[in-house]
C-alpha cells in the first residue's frame, strides 16, 4: 500500500512541475563514427546495410550517442520483421498517418520517419518525468519531433486521443501505422517505471488503440521477455483484431539485454 500511495504522490508532484529546460543540444555527442567504434563485428555488418538501403542523412544532428543507437536497432527491427509485411503508405497521399504509443522521449522517432515517412503523434503518460540536468522527456521529445514538420508529441494518456477530436489522425481516418513499445501487459513492468496501478488497463488501452487504426491500418506491438509475450497473446486473443506473431526480434544492433518479441495486428474486415 505504502507503495502504491508513494508512486501516486511522484506522479502527481511530476505533473505540477512540467517546466523544463531546453530539449535541444543536450549532451548531443551522437555520431555514425562513435556509434561503429563501439559496435561488434556482426553489428557493424548490419549497420553498413542499413546505411546503404536507408536515407540517414541528418540522423546524427542534435542526437545523444544512445539515442542514436536506439534508432538504428528499431530502424533494423522494422527492415528485419516488419518491412516485407507491411505496406501502409499510400501513394495518392504521399504519406503515412502514424501513432506511437508510450513514447518516453521519442529517441527513435528517426527510425519511425525513415521507415515510414509521414505525420508521427507520440503520446507519452508519464511525460514530465526528469533527467538530471533537469530537462524532462517532453522537452527533449518535442525537441526532437521539431525537426519534422509534420511530428508533435502529446503528453497524456493514449485513452484521450479520438475521443473529443483532440490527436485524431483528422479527415475522418484513423492512423495507418501504429507502433507501441513495451506496453505495461503485466502490473510489474507498471509499478518499476513508478506508475500509479490506476493506469494499469492493458485490455482497455488495446482495445482503444485498436479503434484508432485505419481500416486497412496495422498495429506493430513489441513486448519484453517471455512473461510480457504470453500476456499479450492472451490480450489479442480476446480482441477482434487478426495477429500474427513475429517470433523474437533478435538484432546484432540491440542495446539491451532483454529479449524482445513482436506482433502486428490489423483489423478484421471479415
Amino acid at each position: 500500500m505504502k507503495g502504491l500511495f508513494r508512486r501516486e504522490f511522484a506522479y502527481r508532484f511530476r505533473g505540477l512541475f512540467p517546466f523544463s529546460r531546453p530539449g535541444v543540444g543536450v549532451g548531443c555527442d551522437g555520431s555514425f563514427a562513435k556509434l561503429e567504434a563501439g559496435l561488434s563485428a556482426a553489428a557493424a555488418e548490419r549497420f553498413t546495410v542499413l546505411s546503404a538501403d536507408y536515407d540517414l542523412s541528418g540522423w546524427t544532428r542534435g542526437s545523444r550517442l544512445l539515442e542514436l543507437h536506439e534508432s538504428v536497432y528499431f530502424l533494423d527491427l522494422y527492415d528485419s520483421f516488419v518491412r516485407d509485411h507491411v505496406r501502409v503508405q499510400d501513394a495518392a497521399r504521399g504519406f503515412c498517418r502514424g501513432l506511437d504509443v508510450g513514447s518516453k522521449n521519442w529517441a527513435y522517432l528517426l527510425a519511425l520517419v525513415t521507415a515510414w515517412p509521414g505525420a508521427w503523434t507520440g503520446v507519452e503518460i508519464d511525460a514530465h518525468r526528469r533527467y538530471a540536468d533537469f530537462s524532462t522527456r517532453a522537452a527533449v521529445a518535442r525537441a526532437r519531433a521539431g525537426g519534422f514538420a509534420a511530428c508533435r508529441y502529446l503528453a497524456g494518456s493514449v485513452m484521450d486521443l479520438g475521443s473529443a477530436g483532440e490527436g485524431s489522425a483528422g479527415e475522418g481516418r484513423g492512423f495507418d501505422v501504429i507502433t507501441w513499445f513495451l506496453p505495461f501487459v503485466c502490473v510489474d513492468a507498471l509499478r518499476a517505471w513508478g506508475l500509479p496501478d490506476r493506469f494499469f488497463d492493458p485490455a482497455g488501452l488495446l482495445s482503444h488503440v485498436a479503434g484508432l487504426l485505419a481500416s486497412d491500418g496495422v498495429l506493430w506491438v513489441v513486448n519484453q521477455g517471455e512473461k510480457e509475450r504470453a500476456a499479450q497473446r492472451l490480450l489479442f486473443a480476446e480482441t477482434d483484431l487478426c495477429y500474427e506473431t513475429l517470433g523474437e526480434m533478435v538484432s546484432p544492433l540491440s542495446p539491451f539485454r532483454a529479449r524482445r518479441f513482436g506482433w502486428l495486428a490489423w483489423n478484421d474486415e471479415g
